[in-house]
């Protein structure tokens, strides 16, 4: 049930989620704590990696135990901050804003068409 994935993530302060082996290719896990406002703690490899790294909404560690209890540490520290990039990561992928942003670039496309001879 969705609503207890999200009452289960509002109440931690934030994930840690280590793939094993070839990682996932979109972790939808991590997605979605981050989505709720969660700082996230990955490992390397795992499909959203880079954009935990870019965004600073989390850490990306390797799959020692010490390595992911120091990332745990790195992003409780900076809970607050780590959060807020969660959420402009968010607003980034926002449905409405990505439609907009392709219905834009539909249009300039189909207007560039239109005045091929």
């Amino acid at each position: 049930d969705e609503s207890c994935v999200l009452d289960l993530l509002r109440s931690v302060d934030a994930l840690a989620l280590s793939s094993i082996g070839q990682g996932e290719a979109a972790p939808v896990t991590l997605m979605e704590a981050m989505a709720c406002g969660l700082p996230v703690v990955t490992s390397e490899g795992a499909g959203i990696a880079e954009a935990v790294s870019e965004s600073g909404a989390g850490v990306v560690v390797t799959r020692d135990a010490e390595d992911i209890a120091a990332g745990l540490a790195r992003v409780i520290g900076d809970r607050a901050a780590m959060a807020a990039r969660a959420m402009a990561l968010r607003q980034r992928f926002d449905l409405t804003r990505a439609t907009a942003t392709w219905r834009a670039l539909y249009d300039e496309l189909l207007s560039a068409r239109r005045a091929q001879p």
